[in-house]
């Protein structure tokens, strides 16, 4: 069994802290709800231009996980607000 992880840094098209927080809200809530994933918000929570969101998964193979990453990575760049500027993948052995 592993947990795999991604982290993504993302540039927002916000005008403010509070717009930024919608954004980021509907990312994270769509990700828990549709792929069943843990999300929160990592970083970057004072600046409204950036956000480093991190989700995280338990999984007993490997097979789907790629898939699912790009899925996600694909929905939260064709909503318009968001641009990942930064990615990474990580799988740890339980």
């Amino acid at each position: 069994m592993q947990i795999y992880a991604l982290i993504l840094e993302c540039r927002l098209v916000a005008s403010s802290l509070k717009e930024k927080r919608r954004l980021v809200k509907r990312s994270l809530d769509h990700a828990r709800s549709n792929h069943r994933l843990s999300a929160r918000e990592t970083d970057d929570f004072d600046l409204w231009g950036n956000t480093t969101l991190g989700f995280a998964t338990i999984e007993s193979t490997a097979f789907a996980i790629d898939a699912l990453w790009d899925e996600l990575c694909t929905w939260i760049e064709s909503e318009g607000e968001m641009t990942i500027s930064g990615e990474q993948r990580l799988a740890v052995d339980v």
